[in-house]
């Protein structure tokens, strides 16, 4: 085989393999994350929403992938587009526009404040605050203040990206409560609670749970560090974070700061 010859094969294969990975990657959205990994044939990866996640399977045919994702034994399709790293997913006739996410580097304030932005968000510096600025144009910057205390930058750090998980059992009554600070400002709250009754003889059990979403951040006033909540229905709220020697408090509840489930 000629010198020219083998060139071409190998740019060729080279290619293939560019072409067959173009997909690769993770995509975020306002509701929705996939993550797509090139695999023989096609592509293999998983799709998170609403804290649930779902395997799935793609071809690309064409201009476009083409797949299933799978909750037990029930397949759903999906079709996408790729386009200037916006993936443009489409199943059940609901359409979700997905931005690539790139490797995000921590943010240096120069007043000492230490900034980890989420996948896909990028940082700039002012005199009293981090913004955070999203790849998804339709949502907002979030301002990080960059002037707090050492107190509250520690709260900022020890809290942002984590779950806070609350637990309480009182004369048949249980409560879970989670509260989900991402790392992009967005904030999450899950509760489930069960009550048990036995009286007579008779006995009796019900459980429930709810969710909450809105924004938070961490402010101080009067001294005290407080998590601040602006949730989507209007409502605020706002809870005071102590410590002790040996655990820490929200309202005066013990909690634990743990990674998202």
């Amino acid at each position: 085989m000629g010198k020219f010859a083998t060139l071409i094969l190998a740019a060729v294969a080279v290619f293939g393999q560019i072409a067959a990975d173009r997909y690769s990657g993770t995509y975020t959205g306002k509701d929705l994350r996939v993550e797509l990994r090139a695999a023989a044939g096609g592509y293999t990866g998983t799709l998170h929403v609403q804290g649930q996640s779902f395997p799935l399977a793609a071809r690309e045919t064409g201009n476009q992938l083409s797949g299933t994702f799978s909750s037990g034994a029930n397949r759903f399709p999906f079709q996408a587009t790729l386009s200037d790293g916006q993936l443009r997913l489409i199943s059940d006739n609901s359409e979700h526009l997905l931005f690539r996410a790139s490797a995000a580097t921590a943010n240096q304030h120069p007043k000492g404040f230490r900034l980890q932005p989420a996948a896909g968000w990028t940082t700039r510096n002012n005199d009293e605050s981090v913004p955070l600025i999203p790849a998804d144009a339709t949502k907002e910057e979030i301002y990080v203040p960059a002037g707090g205390s050492a107190l509250s930058q520690q709260w900022q750090r020890k809290l942002q990206g984590k779950m806070i998980r609350q637990f309480s059992a009182y004369q048949g009554m249980s409560s879970d409560k989670r509260h989900y600070l991402n790392a992009d400002g967005t904030y999450l709250f899950r509760s489930a609670g069960m009550v048990s009754v036995d009286t007579g003889g008779a006995s009796a059990m019900s459980s429930g749970n709810n969710a909450l979403r809105g924004r938070w951040r961490i402010a101080e006033a009067d001294g005290n560090v407080y998590l601040l909540i602006q949730y989507n229905d209007g409502d605020t709220g706002r809870y005071r974070l102590t410590q002790d020697a040996r655990n820490w408090y929200m309202n005066g509840e013990k909690s634990f700061a743990v990674d998202p489930e």
